[in-house]
C-alpha cells in the first residue's frame, strides 16, 4: 500500500504541475488562482487517496478475520 501512496502522491503532484503551468501559460492571473485551487486540491486527492488506500486494508483485514471466524466454527 506505500507504494500505491507514492504513486499516487506522483501523479497527483504532476497534475497539480501541470494545472499550474497551463495557468500560468494562459494569463498571469488566472495563473495566481490556479496555483492556489491547484493545491488545494493537490490536498484533498491526497487526503481521498489515502482515505481510499486505508480503506482497501480495513476491507482485507475484515476478509482475513471472517476466515478465521469461519473456519474456527467448523
Amino acid at each position: 500500500m506505500k507504494a500505491l501512496f507514492i504513486i499516487a502522491m506522483i501523479v497527483i503532484g504532476l497534475g497539480v504541475l501541470g494545472a499550474i503551468v497551463m495557468g500560468f501559460v494562459s494569463a498571469g492571473a488566472l495563473g495566481i488562482f490556479v496555483l492556489i485551487g491547484a493545491v488545494i486540491a493537490g490536498f484533498i486527492y491526497l487526503l481521498l487517496a489515502r482515505v481510499f488506500l486505508e480503506m482497501v486494508v480495513i476491507f482485507f483485514r475484515i476478509r482475513d478475520n471472517t476466515e478465521e471466524i469461519a473456519s474456527k466454527k467448523r
